[in-house]
């Protein structure tokens, strides 16, 4: 494996942005992180969301994305882990560039959950959790993780 670094970071404003698309919030973001790096041309991105199928609808972030911000072709995948799917497109991006196989790839951690209701965004979050064992018998992410730092 080769040295990589990260040259770039771009992030939209946190808050409730009922005006602004799933799209457009990871657009702006991307294309900062593009212009930060000084990377006029992308060889691979992924897209980590937790649950944007199910939260905003849209599924296969990061075709979604490069298409929006003009990376086509490219290559593009999806990931997902939970809260830590921005992680993880963070490690399929970094692997890309380690193995020598592309030089500029881009990783987005990407959600939007101020648009949905209560109902659909505990469906999502069950969805996270084992649903039969964990989220069935009334467990949650919170107490997921507490249990986890705990045993740590």
């Amino acid at each position: 494996m080769r040295q990589t670094e990260i040259i770039g970071v771009g992030m939209t404003s946190f808050g409730q942005q009922a005006d602004r698309s799933l799209r457009d919030l990871a657009g702006e973001a991307a294309l900062a992180a593009l212009d930060d790096a000084g990377c006029g041309r992308l060889d691979a991105i992924w897209g980590g969301g937790a649950a944007t199928g199910l939260l905003a609808g849209q599924s296969h972030l990061a075709p979604l994305i490069a298409g929006h911000i003009g990376q086509t072709p490219v290559i593009a995948g999806s990931v997902e882990s939970a809260g830590a799917s921005g992680a993880l497109a963070l490690r399929a991006a970094w692997l890309e560039v380690a193995s020598g196989q592309v030089e500029c790839a881009l990783a987005l951690g990407t959600e939007k959950v101020s648009d949905a209701d209560g109902d659909l965004l505990a469906d999502a979050e069950a969805a996270m959790l084992d649903r039969e064992h964990e989220a069935d018998a009334g467990g949650s992410l919170a107490a997921l993780f507490a249990m986890i730092a705990r045993e740590h």
